[in-house]
């Protein structure tokens, strides 16, 4: 590779590394239901205007689709708007879920696009598929897309050529990863795993590239006593935290499990 006439250096980003300061270490957008939650996350799942690819995995029918209904509530709340494109649930069982998690009325005003199995009556390329996700962002302006999930994407791209399939998918990948690095939004991206997997980041369904560009990894499983967690593979915005944390949904939203029986405790007050 040859070097042009202007080479950069560190004090060509002296003023954006300025701006962003302020939001070091933290990711603040996307906040949970749950105050012990964000404090994990150290605030949310996002970093403002950096490139945020937010990888959730899990095992079939563990909760992935019903954590990805809790970020869009958390996008509703923070009055951003996203684009949610459901490729295996079917969008009326989808909105009786959100709408127990956020109220009906604050769902109808809240600028989205929804894109579902019922809008995608023929299979299409995977340079169709990349401008899809280019337009929502630049034509669109949605701060947040949300794909449940991956497989069913990769599924539903017609190959253009009889390239090795993991190589065809790496290269998704990547391409997805440069839309999202130049637009600096998120993309949540909700994967399967492999069958036994042991919930490490090499478990995801398909090429490795995708936990590779992830710049936040979240597993969701069952452990031993089957109590529902989540563990954070990787973040690349915030400092680690690799324990367990043990989870429940009440009333379809995301919480933290501190073991106390809230309806017990309701019964003992009384």
């Amino acid at each position: 590779m040859k070097l042009g006439k202007k080479i950069d250096g560190y004090y060509n980003y002296t003023a954006k590394a300025d701006d962003n300061e302020s939001q070091f270490g933290i990711t603040p957008e996307y906040k949970f239901f749950d105050d012990k939650l964000n404090e994990i996350f150290c605030g949310g799942l996002s970093k403002p205007n950096a490139t945020n690819i937010i990888l959730i995995y899990g095992a079939s029918g563990v909760g992935k689709s019903l954590f990805s209904l809790n970020v869009i509530a958390s996008a509703i709340r923070e009055h951003k708007k996203f684009a949610h494109i459901l490729l295996e649930d079917d969008p009326e069982e989808s909105l009786i879920r959100l709408r127990k998690i956020i109220p009906q009325k604050e769902i109808d005003v809240a600028p989205h696009i929804l894109i579902s199995g019922d809008n995608i009556s023929v299979q299409f390329t995977q340079e169709e598929a990349l401008e899809l996700i280019n337009d929502l962002y630049e034509n669109f302006n949605v701060d947040i897309i949300i794909l449940d999930h991956i497989q069913f994407l990769f599924e539903a791209t017609a190959s253009g050529s009889q390239d090795n399939e993991w190589i065809r998918q790496r290269t998704f990948v990547q391409e997805i990863n440069k839309i999202v690095k130049k637009y600096k939004k998120t993309i949540v991206l909700i994967s399967h795993v492999k069958k036994g997997a042991d919930m490490s980041l090499d478990s995801t369904t398909g090429s490795n590239s995708i936990p590779q560009v992830a710049t936040k990894a979240i597993a969701i499983y069952r452990n031993e006593q089957k109590n529902l967690c989540l563990r954070q593979e990787k973040s690349r915005y915030t400092k680690p935290y690799f324990e367990e944390i043990p989870i429940k949904f009440v009333n379809f939203r995301l919480m933290y499990d501190d073991g106390i029986d809230e309806q017990k405790v309701i019964n003992d007050e009384l």
